[in-house]
């Protein structure tokens, strides 16, 4: 997965909860070429001297099950090789984040100006729709709220299946600032775009949160192999290769597994059968296990959207 941390908006609490949850060394972080957070074995991949090669950075989290990239960028950094289902997001309202902002640098950045001069300079405006910057937002997988944390947590669990704890860190102290009409519109002017981008976060936030399945799905296509006592292959939808829904396998009538297909796969992105080349999967099913047929469908018992494949005459 990929996660955009947009500063100043439950980004860090995330963070750990994730670690906690996939393990640290299962995430890599991008926070800056200077961030000690940034250093590990994939960092070369990053900043290394001979320029950046993110798809060496994509095959090497394949060798972590399940990975992460967390940090500071532009979604567009990393897009090419991660499908827009695979991406994730909390937004805050503008005003708020951007105070938080501004009170962030004043205490530890060494900010001097006032209110006024932080919200005339380009690098803060408009900050949520800048690491935005390369997927519309729709097609994105996680969407969090930062008034809605804990509701978010609910989502992500739902969509991922990673159940986090409700963590609440690097919260800066209670300071209540009582906006003159002046400040509060220098603030509105410093974020016209991420107010619009914020309420259609709003609105896709609770339309998912409130959505009923579907009694019908998309086709899907599929390319399935029996190789060993593996069942290697992938999955996308006819509608959208960029969507990452959970997937269900059925051996011989039986339900199996549920399971995502999001392993990058080179020959994928090449072929155009995916544009991130991230729809393919590879599950154990055992070393005794005899399977003649293999079907795979959107939602458990919904015989309108399996894929099927017969392995008996393969």
């Amino acid at each position: 997965m990929l996660f955009v941390h947009i500063p100043k908006t439950a980004g860090t609490s995330f963070r750990i909860s994730l670690e906690g949850a996939l393990g640290s060394g299962n995430v890599f972080y991008d926070y800056g070429v200077s961030s000690e957070e940034s250093k590990g074995a994939h960092f070369e991949f990053m900043y290394g001297d001979g320029g950046a090669k993110h798809e060496d950075l994509r095959l090497l989290m394949e060798k972590y099950n399940p990975s992460l990239l967390y940090g500071h960028f532009q979604a567009k950094k990393y897009i090419d090789y991660f499908s827009h289902g695979q991406v994730g997001m909390f937004f805050r309202d503008p005003v708020e984040r951007m105070l938080s902002d501004f009170l962030h640098f004043k205490r530890h950045l060494g900010f001097k100006g006032d209110l006024k001069d932080f919200c005339s300079k380009p690098a803060f405006r408009n900050r949520q729709s800048w690491f935005s910057t390369g997927i519309d937002i729709q097609k994105m997988g996680f969407i969090g709220l930062t008034h809605r944390y804990d509701e978010s947590l609910k989502v992500f669990a739902d969509y991922t299946g990673v159940a986090l704890p409700c963590l609440r860190l690097n919260a800066a102290p209670a300071q209540q600032i009582d906006l003159s009409s002046e400040e509060l519109r220098w603030l509105l002017d410093a974020n016209e775009e991420d107010i619009a981008l914020y309420k259609k976060a709003l609105a896709i936030f609770e339309e998912r949160i409130h959505a009923k399945p579907l009694s019908e799905h998309p086709k899907l296509i599929a390319c399935i192999n029996l190789i060993g006592n593996h069942i290697q292959g992938w999955v996308v939808s006819e509608s959208s290769c960029e969507w990452n829904p959970w997937y269900h396998m059925y051996l011989d009538g039986e339900f199996f597994v549920s399971f995502k297909a999001d392993v990058y796969r080179k020959d994928l992105k090449i072929n155009g059968i995916s544009r991130s080349g991230s729809a393919g999967f590879l599950i154990n099913i055992g070393k005794t296990k005899v399977v003649s047929r293999v079907d795979i469908c959107h939602e458990k018992h919904i015989s309108t959207s399996f894929m099927q494949m017969d392995l008996a005459n393969r």
